[in-house]
């Protein structure tokens, strides 16, 4: 069997916190979910700073789930800091609900690894979210 694929998903939104986890659990691929609300938590996860200090509990994720509209450290300033980071290549994959093109490209331009629409719809979410599981980073696309 394979290794889990370990997912930290930044998202402040309780309904999409609770969207993904549920489409995370539909589709049966191993992984492990571990959620912040905001980019600074994101951080001190990756760190291993503050309550995140147990690799164990806290591991280092193998892809990040990235919202962009985030309070404290937004998803573009923690993009910024994600790219000359000890951690800029854990992947990042950025879930975006503005459909704005300029969002796109700067997120792109940041560092983020692959950019999928945030769909309202679960069944597409539980799609996003096996891609998300399987992906091969070193194969990926930019946006879906």
């Amino acid at each position: 069997m394979r290794e889990k694929r370990k997912i930290l998903l930044v998202e402040d939104d309780d309904n999409d916190r609770t969207f993904f986890s549920i489409a995370i659990r539909a589709i049966g691929t191993p992984a492990t979910l571990q959620i912040v609300p905001d980019g600074q938590q994101a951080i001190d996860y990756l760190e291993g700073k503050k309550i995140f200090a147990d690799r164990s509990k806290y591991p280092v994720p193998d892809v990040i789930v990235l919202d962009l509209n985030l309070p404290i450290v937004n998803g573009f300033q923690f993009l910024d800091w994600h790219s000359t980071s000890q951690f800029s290549s854990v992947p990042v994959v950025v879930l975006e609900g503005t459909g704005r093109q300029e969002d796109y490209q700067k997120a792109l331009a940041l560092g983020a690894t692959k950019i999928f629409f945030k769909p309202i719809q679960l069944e597409k979410l539980i799609s996003i979210a096996k891609e998300i599981s399987i992906l091969d980073f070193t194969q990926l696309g930019a946006v879906s």
